[in-house]
């Protein structure tokens, strides 16, 4: 073989490992999350987490043990409750707590998830969740599940006030510019 035919070889080998490392890595899924406080002296945060463009068949849903600027480990996976899971057309699907930090969500052939779950927030510790009728405190890593793989894509959060709040507070950008951080009746 000639020097030329090995170059030629290996740049074909090459691209064909780019090829099979580029499919292989995760396609992007849509994830978006509503957090509401119902009842704000109950010390619950409800959570809506919308999921598209997931892989059919199942999908995993972690909560993280640790928060970033606090070293630390937290059960934060032991403060949710009423974990749901449903299709895109509101159909109940099968589910199981697949570890201490982890769901499991039989998909089947749908790629849109909806998981509804609440999580108890009665530490008002910095690296907690805290809610109570004045104030809430949200320590992301506490509050939000993620799909392993798809953990550094950008996610879209609403929060919907409690009715006598008037105000939130949060270092994210607005989604849009019509975005504020002032409810509004």
């Amino acid at each position: 073989m000639t020097s030329l035919s090995r170059r030629v070889l290996s740049c074909l080998v090459a691209l064909h490992v780019a090829a099979v490392l580029a499919a292989a890595q995760a396609t992007p899924v849509a994830i978006a999350f509503i957090v509401s406080a119902p009842d704000p002296p109950a010390h619950v945060y409800h959570v809506v987490m919308h999921c598209q463009g997931l892989a059919s068949g199942s999908a995993e849903f972690r909560m993280p043990v640790w928060t970033p600027g606090y070293y630390g480990l937290f059960d934060y996976a032991g403060n949710v409750r009423n974990f749901a899971a449903s299709d895109g057309a509101g159909h109940a699907l099968a589910w199981e707590k697949s570890g201490p930090h982890s769901w499991a969500v039989r998909t089947g052939a749908t790629r849109q998830v909806e998981l509804s779950y609440d999580v108890l927030a009665t530490n008002p510790f910095v690296a907690s969740l805290f809610l109570d009728e004045n104030r809430g405190y949200i320590t992301p890593g506490g509050l939000f599940l993620y799909v392993p793989g798809h953990l550094r894509q950008p996610v879209t959060v609403t929060v919907e006030l409690p009715p006598r709040w008037s105000t939130v507070a949060t270092g994210m950008d607005p989604a849009s510019p019509t975005c504020s951080t002032t409810a509004r009746s």
